[in-house]
């Protein structure tokens, strides 16, 4: 059971309180990072436009949703997303329309969330700033 392709890691599930402590962590971070890049009253990301965590299918999960420009760069934006799951050996469940993407993550092996989910909604959400 390995998840990521670069240093081949085990998933291993987190716990409870690790599970709201990464949350805090992310949504801390995606916050401090789009409110210092111009205008913070047009570019801060208020909590409700975090990640959330939630049940999908049984197992805990964290789900963000993103409006991007156009289709064009939300098929951009979907294309990135593949690749870097690709190289984490992840499976996120995205759904798209037009300009809107909501991404679902969590590790089937492990049935749950791993730090692999953490890191990749980072990256995710960083990749979706060049398409806004």
């Amino acid at each position: 059971m390995t998840y990521n392709k670069i240093v081949k890691a085990a998933a291993v599930k987190l716990r409870p309180e690790e599970i709201l402590e990464k949350l805090k962590q992310l949504n801390a971070a995606i916050s401090t990072a789009t409110s210092t890049e111009g205008n913070q009253a047009e570019t801060k990301e208020e909590p409700s436009n975090g990640w959330h965590l939630l049940k999908f299918q049984g197992q805990e999960c964290i789900q963000k949703s993103f409006t991007l420009r156009n289709f064009e760069n939300t098929s951009s934006f979907i294309n990135q997303v593949n690749m870097r799951a690709h190289l984490l050996g992840h499976h996120p469940t995205v759904q798209y329309t037009y300009n809107k993407v909501d991404i679902i993550l969590q590790t089937h092996d492990a049935k749950g969330l791993t730090d692999v989910d953490f890191v990749l909604a980072k990256k995710l959400t960083n990749y979706a700033k060049k398409y806004k």
